[in-house]
């Protein structure tokens, strides 16, 4: 699976070990520091293919720290968390190479969507990192189970288990999870109140249904509240591969439709405030 490196520069403590958390748990590796000089200094030595940088830090700002890494490696996909106040500066950085900036208090959701926009960028460049769906599989029935592990693992794509309901929602509490694969009678919770749950963490993923015998009427109930559709037992696995990859497809449109929005946000700014100066 492609690794992706994100290089966190912040010199506020609870701050930093607070977003790395969460940086983390949508599945990067992430690396910290302190202060500009020191980021410098990782940026050198793992070479990371993101940086998240703090505007203002002892040592060097997040600027010079951007104006150095783009002079080494003009594709690192750099984004700059500002203060208010600092809309100017902001601007500055995107004239200068920056990808993103992101106003403090950081909104996760912003910081997804700036990661998601990083990420795109790279796997235009280079196809190994092309995007491989992490897909939540929720059974109890181990054998089946097991036999969805198996094969949707021979895809290449990361596979998590969980056998109730309960479980399914920790998991998705954990991992990024972007398809979520679930049987819909389970114990401890049903697949559709698991689901339910999932929303209310995140909405950014996709989800197939799977019924027994008779079970259609709650398999519609949960595509209208979001499921993409649903699979009746016995399991087809030509047709299981078939609505995975439109899942991924969907989701990939959506996902693209907030990066396209937001580079058009971007880029209106940077107009009025050439405007605005001339």
């Amino acid at each position: 699976m492609p690794e992706f490196k994100v290089l966190l520069l912040e010199d506020d403590d609870a701050a930093r070990n607070l977003l790395a958390r969460a940086i983390k748990k949508e599945g990067y590796t992430v690396l910290s520091a302190e202060n500009g000089r020191i980021g410098m200094e990782i940026f050198e030595k793992e070479k990371p293919q993101i940086i998240i940088s703090d505007l203002k830090m002892p040592e060097m700002s997040g600027l010079e720290v951007l104006k150095n890494v783009k002079k080494i490696s003009p594709t690192t996909q750099f984004i700059l968390m500002t203060a208010f106040g600092d809309l100017d500066t902001a601007i500055e950085a995107l004239k200068e190479g920056a990808l993103d900036y992101i106003k403090k208090p950081i909104e996760l959701d912003l910081v997804n969507v700036a990661l998601g926009r990083a990420k795109e960028r790279i796997a235009e460049e280079d196809k190994y990192y092309a995007f491989f769906p992490n897909i939540l599989i929720a059974e109890d029935d181990e054998t089946t189970r097991l036999m969805l592990t198996r094969v949707l693992t021979k895809e290449g794509w990361k596979v998590i288990e969980a056998v109730d309901g309960e479980q399914a929602i920790s998991v998705f509490q954990q991992n990024k999870i972007d398809i979520v694969l679930t049987d819909l009678k389970m114990p401890k919770l049903d697949g559709l109140s698991a689901l339910h749950e999932m929303r209310k963490i995140n909405q950014d993923f996709e989800s197939i249904i799977i019924t027994g015998f008779g079970d259609e009427s709650s398999a519609i109930k949960a595509m209208h509240e979001g499921a993409m559709n649903f699979l009746k037992k016995p399991i087809d696995l030509e047709n299981l591969a078939v609505l995975i990859e439109k899942a991924i497809e969907k989701l990939n449109l959506t996902r693209s439709l907030k990066y396209r929005t937001r580079e058009v946000e971007l880029a209106n700014q940077i107009i009025t405030n050439i405007i605005e100066k001339t």
